[in-house]
């Protein structure tokens, strides 16, 4: 029986184990190394997650703030639009204001014009009478005056008599 046959089975088996070792070890290697890769991987990822996770919780944050933001201006809205439509009925009830204040008006300036024509036509009466009087008692007083200078030239107390009758009845008119 011959060893150096089993030895060389023993070595190459050896060998072969040897390969398999070197091979497994570089496989061991490579695989830790891709470990390593994807732990590296799964860090950057948990951390990219942690941060979409924290992004995610801003957004909905923000999201809720302009759901807030939208209801309080709708409502402002529907307060604004009711100011409008209240404004708008108070503008329209101001126009028929001023439409009857201006027809007001217009009817008060014709009765003013209307009044106007009538002082004046009064005063211009009153002037015509004051001077148709100052003429009336200028003549009244031309005639009184006569009357005294007959009066003087007749002395006679009849003709007083008549003459003061006259001249009460003068005076009377005045």
């Amino acid at each position: 029986f011959d060893a150096s046959e089993i030895k060389e089975l023993y070595e190459q088996e050896i060998a072969d184990s040897r390969k398999i070792i070197d091979d497994l070890s570089d496989e061991k290697a490579k695989f830790d190394a891709t470990l390593v890769s994807l732990q590296d991987q799964l860090e950057d990822e948990r951390r990219d997650r942690i941060n979409a996770e924290k992004t995610v919780d801003d957004l909905s944050n923000k999201i809720d703030r302009l759901n807030d933001q939208l209801g309080n201006n709708e409502g402002e809205l529907a307060n604004l639009r009711l100011r409008i439509e209240t404004l708008e009925d108070e503008n329209a009830r101001l126009k028929k204001d001023k439409r009857t204040l201006q027809d007001d008006i217009g009817r008060i300036r014709a009765d003013l014009d209307e009044e106007t024509c009538k002082r004046i036509q009064a005063e211009m009466k009153l002037q015509t009478a004051e001077e148709d009087c100052k003429f009336q008692i200028n003549i009244y007083e031309a005639e009184i005056a006569e009357l005294k200078a007959m009066l003087d030239r007749d002395r006679s107390i009849e003709m007083k008599d008549i003459w003061k009758g006259e001249i009460s009845k003068a005076i009377n008119e005045l």
